[in-house]
């Protein structure tokens, strides 16, 4: 009787961890964002600019996956009275 407890105990302290490991590997799946050295720069709504798109899309994956979002207010770098106020 106390083996099959302990065992039971085991295997459910596996199965508990093996679903963190699942979890945790989307997450990484869902932040692999790989974008161009290309200068192209875009000023965001949160006043920063993104040296492309791709970098403030990459942003908005990862680390805003539930939102507020950013979104480009315009093409070309924010100002520095932007930046600084943000």
């Amino acid at each position: 009787m106390k083996t099959s407890s302990v065992l039971s105990i085991l295997v459910l302290l596996l199965s508990v961890l093996l679903q963190e490991l699942k979890v945790n590997a989307q997450d990484e799946d869902r932040c692999l964002v790989i974008c161009t050295a290309d200068w192209n720069p875009v000023c965001g709504s949160n006043g920063k600019t993104y040296p492309n798109k791709c970098e403030l899309d990459g942003e908005n994956r990862c680390l805003r996956p539930n939102g507020p979002l950013v979104t480009i207010a315009h093409e070309g770098p924010c100002s520095p009275t932007t930046e600084a106020n943000k």
